[in-house]
């Protein structure tokens, strides 16, 4: 489980997640949509932590271990 943490980086994830949902409040003026938010939120979230994985993927393999 640590492995995945350190992998993962939940802390970069919540804080793009979190900005995210901040500016759909800040946009719509008043509370956006439930369902599309979540949508989007969770394919923002599958994005970045694939984004993530495949960096960590090439700089090991970069790094010759």
């Amino acid at each position: 489980m640590k492995a995945w943490l350190l992998l993962m980086r939940p802390w970069i994830t919540a804080m793009v997640l979190l900005t995210m949902a901040a500016s759909a409040f800040a946009v719509r003026g008043s509370a956006p949509f439930v369902a599309p938010l979540l949508h989007a939120l969770a394919g923002c979230a599958a994005v970045i932590l694939g984004a993530i994985a495949l960096n960590q993927r090439l700089e090991c393999q970069g790094d010759g271990l």
